[in-house]
């Protein structure tokens, strides 16, 4: 079990960096993550003002979940609910990402394997986060 928790704390970790990066970037500069999404994730979005404009909450929600995260990682058994609804959130991801593939693919160009690469990414967190509250209940 110490690899659940190992594994865990690096995914966790890893998870609250992006968010609190890709948060700051997309209120305070949207024309840079529109550049950075789109090699993360391969967008290419035919609107982009009001997607621009749409980065700015994006962002705060972003940001509050990495600093969430952070805070989780203090002590990872104190916060064991909070860390199994990042599990909650990462399984709604995939649902939007599996029920949307078509319109993903139409409205913002992302392809298939991209697509699929980040649902693997976020299964990997879903387990790793299900594993380590399970064993910690």
């Amino acid at each position: 079990m110490q690899h659940i928790s190992l594994l865990t704390t690096l995914y966790l970790l890893f998870f609250s960096i992006y968010h609190v990066m890709t948060g700051l970037v997309s209120i305070f500069f949207p024309d840079t993550a529109l550049m950075i999404y789109r090699r993360i994730y391969g967008i290419h979005p035919i609107e982009l003002k009001q997607l621009k404009l749409t980065f700015r909450p994006w962002g705060n929600l972003a940001l509050t979940v990495g600093l969430i995260g952070f805070v989780s990682l203090q002590d990872m058994v104190l916060y064991k609910e909070i860390i199994i609804m990042f599990s909650v959130l990462l399984l709604i991801r995939i649902g939007y990402r599996t029920y949307f593939q078509k319109k993903l693919k139409a409205l913002f160009k992302i392809t298939y394997s991209q697509n699929i690469c980040m649902i693997i990414i976020q299964l990997i967190g879903v387990a790793l986060f299900t594993l380590f509250y399970i064993t910690h209940i």
